[in-house]
């Protein structure tokens, strides 16, 4: 059974912002000219899966009769008789966001879901989380729109899923409308987490394992489903478990069953990063110390533990084909396999995510299903954010709302063609901090992923570019052997996925020292920016609130003034910047007595956004105080020197006296 288009795909500019599609679809058999009706479309069950990389999924072993053997013989099954997509990969890899991503069919900047978890330091400042997520645009409704029924069963949004935060009094008052069954599994545990089906809230029983509840979720939405009065309509799955998503590494993590299953396998990918010296030029986490014996042993442990709840997924995922095919609906259905991104196993030195390299963006893609093509691969570039736009035009419907993603459903019939619409990149974006092997890395950046090539611009300063097909483990960056030209077009192109058309921003996460707070000896103020269109500049102005005086940098001025901020990546997407305040001690002038400290951007169109008042000083004690400028360190005595200092007070200050003791 084979369906194909009959219609049009309509590309509109929306004001320089992005294109989208309205998709008129009609479904035809390839032995009939019957199209599908409301009855027959195909159900489609997305199975998205929580840090599955490429390389443990597609792990093969040799048995015992010497035969080579796949691990996870489901899934893997399904690639053989479906569709692989080899250059998959997601915008933005950190659980919470992608999913965001996905739901929406939005890049992270634009659906706001920038991190997991905004009140952690790890965020820096950026927001993110289930409350700013539009609940009423993405893909459930769009199903839903298109005629479908429509179940999510597993690992929603990160944060703010809880009726305290929501303010609300209940579980039924957050549930997502755009899904008419829903199953959220909460926590990060396999073991003893909570689930809800905003009827209930229910703790894991003892010995009850998160998958094979999450299996039986599913079968119930089947069965509720084709025995309700909307069994003729189409049906929508959309299950998330957390295989194999590490919970910690004392907790158990998966059922006695698969206690002794997999200890033969091992996955290096550490090897060719274990030489000194590591790449040149490039950001902290090219700069990580080598895998010592220690953790290369706890490594094949973590791989083998991943593989073990895999694997009870796989086993699952065919009891769950199973109960189509009793249902009789089996041969009328479309299963698609991914992942919110992949996980690095030792790769650059580094075991997690969030990092634009090609084990951690790239990601399993498999579809498999009456209409798609039979035993082949598929090597367009293509995103997560595009796979809700496929789907909603499988279904027969459209985004309510114009989005980032483009639908890539021709591909699925005939996967050699070329992409049916425009795209340069896709745009790959992270702004939280990474922490693997005991380190805090820096790691926010925006990068662009050709289909053969990446190119990187770190937050913190550095760039990156490596040409894939030298260099597919991305081990030498050639940034700096590009001439200027070949620069200024990578920055141009990724300004340009990006067009969009904000005000530029500060995230909440400005840092400020001072060897001397209340006297205001020397501050440094630290952060992050943001702007769509590329940050041109960030100034800072200095304020007396009291004699309405601006400081330039040198002096005093009854004028307005600023001081222009370090940017570490000029014209950046995403840029750290930093600003030293050092106020004028050697003179004899008292020092300014209240202050206040406002921050400026513009981005390159032009476009600026202020942040009044981030740091206010206000010296108004009771009683005297002084203190010494020069000479900045004690040893005075050394050589004869002069003494310089300050001295400051509500009322006028008369006289400063020196005392000299000798304390021997």
């Amino acid at each position: 059974m084979k369906f194909s288009i009959v219609g049009t795909l309509v590309l509109v500019s929306l004001a320089g912002i992005v294109a989208w599609g309205i998709c008129s679809v009609n479904f035809y058999r390839n032995d009939s000219a019957d199209t599908f009706s409301q009855t027959n479309r195909p159900n489609v069950v997305l199975v998205y899966a929580d840090d599955l990389d490429i390389e443990t999924l597609e792990h093969r072993f040799v048995d015992s009769t010497g035969q080579s053997r796949a691990a996870f013989p489901t899934i893997m099954s399904m690639a053989e008789r479906g569709l692989t997509f080899t250059n998959f990969h997601v915008t933005t890899p950190v659980c919470g966001p992608s999913r965001a991503c996905l739901l929406s069919g939005n890049y992270a900047h634009r659906n706001n879901c920038r991190v997991n978890d905004p009140e952690v330091s790890d965020a820096c400042g950026f927001s993110g989380g289930y409350e700013v997520f539009d609940r009423d645009n993405e893909l459930g409704h769009w199903m839903q729109s298109a005629g479908y029924q429509t179940a999510y069963v597993g690992k929603y949004l990160h944060n703010g899923f809880t009726p305290k935060s929501l303010k609300a009094n209940g579980w039924s008052e957050i549930r997502p409308q755009g899904w008419n069954q829903f199953f959220a599994h909460l926590g990060a545990k396999y073991f003893g987490s909570y689930w809800t089906d905003f009827d209930n809230f229910q703790l894991l029983g003892e010995g009850i394992y998160r998958t094979d509840l999450e299996l039986q979720h599913c079968k119930t939405v089947l069965n509720q489903h084709f025995e309700s009065s909307h069994k003729n309509d189409p049906l929508f799955v959309c299950w998330a478990p957390i295989a194999p998503h590490l919970p910690g590494f004392e907790q158990k993590m998966v059922p006695d069953r698969l206690n002794d299953w997999g200890n033969e396998i091992s996955i290096d990918q550490f090897s060719n990063f274990q030489s000194e010296p590591h790449i040149d030029g490039s950001h902290p986490a090219m700069q990580l110390e080598p895998l010592d014996s220690e953790e290369q042993k706890e490594l094949q442990q973590t791989i083998i533990r991943r593989a073990r709840a895999l694997k009870v997924l796989d086993e699952n995922l065919a009891e769950l084909q199973n109960e189509f095919k009793r249902l009789g609906q089996l041969e009328n259905t479309i299963f698609v396999i991914t992942s919110d991104h992949g996980f690095s196993l030792g790769a650059h030195r580094h075991i997690g995510k969030r990092l634009p390299y090609q084990r951690v963006t790239r990601v399993p893609f498999i579809v498999c299903g009456p209409g798609v093509a039979e035993g082949t691969d598929c090597k367009q570039l293509l995103a997560n954010i595009d796979i809700a736009p496929t789907l909603v035009e499988i279904a027969g419907g459209s985004p309510s709302v114009p989005i980032d993603g483009r639908s890539f459903f021709p591909l699925l019939s005939t996967p050699d063609q070329p992409l049916p619409f425009e795209r340069s990149g896709i745009l790959i974006e992270n702004w939280e901090s990474e922490s693997t092997r005991f380190e805090k890395i820096p790691a926010a950046y925006s990068s662009i992923r050709f289909p053969d090539a990446v190119y990187t611009e770190w937050a913190g300063g550095k760039r990156e570019y490596f040409d894939l097909t030298k260099d597919p483990d991305q081990e030498v960056n050639q940034y700096h052997s590009l001439d200027e030209s070949q620069q200024q077009n990578l920055k141009a192109k990724m300004q340009g996925i990006r067009n969009v058309a904000r005000a530029p921003f500060f995230p909440n996460s400005i840092s400020i020292e001072s060897d001397q707070p209340a006297r205001y000896g020397s501050l440094k103020f630290s952060g992050y920016a943001e702007a769509d269109q590329g940050v041109d500049k960030i100034e800072f102005v200095v304020k007396d609130r009291k004699t309405k005086e601006y400081f330039n940098g040198e002096s005093w001025q009854k004028q307005p003034a600023s001081m222009n901020a370090n940017l570490l990546i000029p014209g950046g997407l995403i840029t750290r910047w930093n600003f030293h305040f050092q106020p004028i001690v050697q003179t004899l002038a008292p020092p300014k007595r209240n202050l206040s400290f406002s921050l400026v951007i513009t981005d390159t169109a032009g476009q600026t956004n202020w942040q009044h008042d981030i740091h206010k000083i206000e010296l108004d004690q009771d009683e005297p105080e002084t203190w010494i400028d020069f000479p900045p360190k004690p040893d005075i005595f050394v050589t004869p020197k002069v003494i310089k200092g300050r001295a400051i007070d509500n009322h006028k200050v008369t006289k400063v006296m020196l005392c000299i003791l000798d304390m021997e």
